[in-house]
């Protein structure tokens, strides 16, 4: 599939909408398009996917979903918010290797993982992909009490005063067989941010929640966590940081939570 200028950021509303959200949360941005870790091509994972490159080097390999002819811009100028892709006489699949962003891996080949959604310098009135911001109801009547997602499975950043409410976090990495660690800096009294194996635990976040903002629990919980807004919780603006560490590198994003 080839669509000229087909939503050229790393947002989690412009990853292809065919997608499901299993699917949605590995697919990740290259210099060539929309790419997905081939075991999760047809929707499962089948384990460390992997391709030999002559008799020393074995590499996880990744699917191109949508290709961008036209990116990252129209004047060809390279952008290194997205990651190189190898290939190697025409050969399919296809693989993430060196660019721009190397830092602090020994092969010099680590990109730095970045958050799709909350989105960096997103609120309910700013960032966003109309630029507008990011505030919204639940787009169907199914979804669990306390998530707010519109159809790309993103969570409104603005929530009701006096309800316990749920805000999705999810990060990417183009070296998607990385681990990653995922934490909010600094602390506010009544927002509590879960990952790693506290996500699963029901008492933290509700089965059906985790399963509207991520699908099922057997994917596991790398580069994912949620924001609990309670009860409590006054009105106002509510600035955190959300980080992503990879093992080698960190990524940001800046965003405000308003209670109204």
């Amino acid at each position: 599939m080839s669509i000229p200028m087909w939503n050229q950021t790393n947002r989690e509303e412009s990853k292809p909408s065919h997608l499901n959200v299993v699917e949605r949360r590995f697919t990740f941005r290259t210099n060539e398009g929309w790419v997905t870790p081939t075991q999760f091509v047809d929707g499962t994972i089948h384990g460390a996917t992997t391709v030999a490159y002559g008799t020393h080097a074995v590499v996880p390999t990744a699917e191109l979903l949508v290709t961008l002819p036209l990116d990252p811009s129209v004047t060809g100028v390279t952008s290194s918010d997205f990651a190189d892709i190898y290939t190697n006489s025409g050969e399919r699949p296809r693989r993430v290797v060196a660019g721009q962003t190397a830092s602090g891996e020994t092969a010099g080949n680590n990109y730095t993982p970045f958050f799709t959604c909350p989105f960096d310098g997103d609120s309910a009135t700013a960032g966003g992909p109309e630029g507008t911001g990011v505030s919204h109801g639940s787009w169907k009547d199914t979804l669990p009490t306390g998530t707010y997602l519109n159809r790309r499975e993103v969570s409104s950043l603005q929530v009701p005063y006096g309800a316990t409410s749920y805000i999705k976090v999810l990060a990417n990495d183009p070296n998607f067989t990385n681990n990653l660690t995922l934490s909010l800096v600094g602390s506010v009294a009544g927002l509590t941010g879960y990952a790693g194996t506290d996500l699963l635990d029901t008492d933290n976040v509700p089965l059906d929640v985790f399963k509207a903002f991520f699908g099922a629990t057997g994917y596991g919980t790398n580069g994912i966590a949620v924001i609990v807004v309670g009860n409590g919780l006054t009105t106002g603006d509510y600035g955190l940081t959300a980080q992503v560490f990879d093992g080698y590198a960190t990524g940001n994003s800046e965003f405000t939570i308003t209670v109204a």
